[in-house]
Formats: structure tokens, C-alpha cells, sequence
């Protein structure tokens, strides 16, 4: 994150004041901007109320978003430039292809402790050390995004690759790659969060819609990419496979669960309904302004609830969560009016991906969908054309 921070600014200024090119707020940067406003307004009010202004995730979050915007601008003019092009598969490719490299990085770190250790105290953040230590062979782990956040990315990367396999220009051989993609996502992103899983079963209700008429021929292609995947598990080296065992065995855990005991669950899924049951804000004034507390301290969340919406309310009360919701809603629904129509039923699943996530955790998506606020596409739907220019020309 740190370096987007650096990238975004100094490749905006080449391109605005050196290059001189026009930078353009569109109607869904403009919303988007005065959505984050309003929650650090909201997020002001509660920590003056509360005096709780330690608590600066949300005031700040003007900054992170116009940081973010700024870099995917950058990003948006380079590979426009090199491909001509800047549209829903462009991107949508780069999302899954990157989602790929972390899978497959995590996995060689997994079975090679040196190179573990290179990449883990180089590039991956301090603060994440001690939870690595905590975890052990447990499972798979990435750079950058960790745990749930991984689950939350890969789960958008399995929606991604369900939405190009809907391409009626297709061809046989790319529909094979995707499934292949879409198994290798699925296994070992389940390995590093199982929280992938969510984006799997989404992606599955979303192409049965999509090919109602298809639907035993679609499977039949997923089955064939589930045994390939299988063939691939069992022609591995023993060394490797065995290796990869435990955390193959802590990603379907629920599955062995049912063969042991006849119940589909895990000690992760059981916390979860206990937090959900056990942790719902009592008091009337948390629901009307929260109590300003968004971490009881360094150790985790406060009031001991991971839960998205509960972290929420805690935090800034119903109105908050509400428009904490909405903005996140809206990133992906602006994202949609900036590309073809056709991708309509993915944004839907997008946003009920993005919504179930939240039961789990706290979710933020808008890195994932800030590049297509800077898609081009020629048929596009026309809700987004008023715009205003922006240009440093002398």
C-alpha cells in the first residue's frame, strides 16, 4: 500500500503538469468522493462525542481514497496506452492473472522455507510476524493481504473468472483455461482462506442463472477441471504433497468434519455464530452514535467481534453502518454504469458477495473496483457521461 501511495502521486504529476494530460472527475468519482466525506464526518463526530480521536481509520479515509483514485488513474493511462484499450476484460484479467502469481507464490513459500523467510522479512509488514508464527503450517499465506483479506480477494478473482467464461466468443480451449484458473483459485485459495469458498458457491449460483438452458453442460466442465485438478494433487512429488497436506486438510475442514462426526462445520464457522448471536450492541446509544471504538487495543477488534456489521455499528451506530454500506455498494454499482451492460449480473453478485463477507469480517472493496471508474467502453450505459474536466495546463 505503501508504495501505490508513492506511485499513484508522482506518476499523476507527470502525467497532469509534465505530460500535460486531462484528468477527469466523472459522476461515480464525484459520489464516491463526497460518500467518503460523509463518513469521516460521521467518524468525527463519534471520537469528538466519544473522545476517541486515536481512531483515525475513517477520518482519514478521504486521503486513502483520492491516494487510490490517483493510482488507478495511473495505472488506467499506462495499460490504455500500451493495449489501446482499457475495458471490463483488460482489467478483469490483470485482477485474476495477479490473484494467480500471490496462489502460486504462496504456495512455493509454503514448500520452501527458505525462500519463506526471504520474502517474509523483506516485503511483508512486521506486524504480521507474529500472527505467521502463531499460524505455523496451518495454511497458506500471501504478501500484502493476509488471511480473510486473501479470501475476500480471491472470492472477487472466482466471480471475475465465472463472468469471462459467460463470453459467447469463446472458444473451447479458452473455457478450459478458465476452469483451470477457476479450480486452481478455488484449491489454493481456500488453503490460504476458506473465506474463498464464498466466492466459489456465488460463482456457481451466478452461471447457473446465466446458462439455465446449459446448466448440465456447464457442470460437466467443472467436474472434468475438478478431476484434472485432482490429477494434478496426485502426480505431485510424495515429498510435496504431503506437505501440502495440513493445509489441504484445513481448507476443507468442514468436508472431513461431516465425514467424522455427520456435520458440516469448523471451529471457525462455530466462533463466527457465536459472535453473531453473542455480540450484538446492547445498548441504544451504540445504535444511535456508537461508542467510538473501532480496536479495543493492539490485540483485535473491539467488544471481541470480527463481525463486519457489528464492527460497524460499534464504531459510528446504524447511520454509519448504513452509509458505510452503501458507499461500498455504490463503488461497485458506478463501476458498473462505466461498463457494458452486459456485465450487470456481475456487479449484482458483487455486491451480495460484499455483503455476505461483512457477517464475517470487515470488507472493503473499493481498491478491487477503483480501475473501472476509468474504463472505456463503447457501449457502455450512458448514466455516467456528465462530467466535469480537471486540467493543470498552464
Amino acid at each position: 500500500m505503501a508504495l501505490r501511495n508513492i506511485i499513484g502521486p508522482v506518476g499523476f504529476v507527470i502525467l497532469v503538469i509534465v505530460l500535460r494530460k486531462t484528468f477527469i472527475i466523472t459522476d461515480a468519482i464525484q459520489k464516491m468522493l463526497v460518500m467518503v466525506f460523509l463518513l469521516a464526518f460521521l467518524a468525527l463526530i463519534t471520537n469528538t462525542f466519544h473522545g476517541t480521536m486515536w481512531e483515525t481509520y475513517f477520518i482519514y479515509l478521504p486521503l486513502s481514497v483520492i491516494l487510490l483514485l490517483i493510482y488507478s488513474y495511473v495505472v488506467a493511462y499506462c495499460l490504455k496506452k500500451y493495449y489501446g484499450v482499457f475495458d471490463f476484460d483488460l482489467i478483469s484479467r490483470y485482477i485474476v492473472y495477479g490473484v494467480c502469481l500471490q496462489c502460486i507464490i504462496s504456495v512455493v513459500m509454503y514448500i520452501s522455507p527458505d525462500i519463506k523467510d526471504l520474502l517474509l522479512n523483506k516485503i511483508t509488514i512486521s506486524e504480521y510476524k507474529d500472527s505467521f508464527a502463531r499460524v505455523g503450517n496451518q495454511r497458506l499465506i500471501g504478501l500484502g493481504s493476509q488471511y480473510f483479506g486473501l479470501g475476500v480477494v480471491n472470492s472477487f478473482a472466482l466471480l471475475f473468472v465465472a463472468e469471462r467464461f459467460k463470453d459467447p466468443t469463446n472458444t473451447k480451449a479458452r473455457n478450459i483455461r478458465l476452469i483451470l484458473i477457476f479450480s486452481f483459485i478455488t484449491i489454493v485459495g481456500a488453503m490460504m482462506a476458506r473465506t474463498t469458498l464464498v466466492g466459489t458457491a456465488i460463482s456457481f449460483v451466478m452461471l447457473g442463472i446465466h446458462f439455465q438452458k446449459y446448466l448440465k453442460k456447464i457442470l460437466k466442465y467443472f467436474i472434468y477441471g475438478a478431476i484434472f485438478a485432482a490429477i494434478i494433487i496426485v502426480v505431485l512429488p510424495p515429498n510435496i504433497r504431503n506437505q501440502l497436506s495440513v493445509p489441504f486438510e484445513f481448507a476443507f475442514e468442514m468436508v472431513y468434519s461431516y465425514q467424522d462426526t455427520g456435520e458440516f462445520n469448523t471451529k471457525s464457522s462455530d466462533d463466527l455464530i457465536d459472535q453473531l448471536a453473542n455480540s450484538i450492541p446492547k445498548k441504544a446509544g451504540t445504535w444511535f452514535i456508537g461508542d467510538g471504538l473501532w480496536s479495543a487495543d493492539d490485540t483485535g477488534a473491539y467488544y471481541g467481534s470480527d463481525v463486519g456489521y457489528y464492527r460497524l455499528l460499534y464504531y459510528f451506530g446504524l447511520f454509519g453502518t448504513l452509509v458505510y454500506i452503501y458507499y461500498q455498494s455504490q463503488a461497485m454499482w458506478q463501476a458498473n454504469i462505466r461498463t457494458k451492460r452486459k456485465h450487470q449480473l456481475f456487479f449484482i453478485f458483487a455486491i451480495v458477495i460484499f455483503l455476505i463477507l461483512n457477517l464475517k469480517a470487515f470488507v472493503e472493496v473499493i481498491a478491487i473496483f477503483s480501475l473501472f471508474f476509468f474504463a472505456e467502453e463503447p457501449d457502455a450505459i450512458t448514466e455516467d457521461t456528465k462530467q466535469s474536466e480537471i486540467s493543470l495546463k498552464k
